[in-house]
């Protein structure tokens, strides 16, 4: 989980994480890429920004250094 969350955040002065731009542009281009319906596409793209919100605000505080207690993190977590 924790180099999963490295990939994906970058972290500012205080270590608050926030998705990495290139994460951001790579899923953008994506979706725009499998609907060629201009409304469906930009519901997608409004999807992606509230989706990827919601895991800044739940992941983006864990501290990088510190292991992950499922107890205190909402949503799935996924292990290997």
């Amino acid at each position: 989980m924790k180099e999963f969350l490295s990939r994906v955040f970058e972290r500012d002065a205080g270590g608050k994480g926030a998705v990495k731009v290139e994460v951001k542009n790579g899923l953008k281009d994506w979706l725009s890429s499998i609907e060629g319906e201009e409304m469906k596409r930009q519901h997608l793209l409004a999807f992606q920004d509230f989706c990827l919100d919601l895991f800044e605000v739940h992941y983006g505080k864990l501290p990088p250094d510190e292991k992950v207690d499922p107890r205190f993190v909402r949503g799935l977590l996924i292990r290997k």
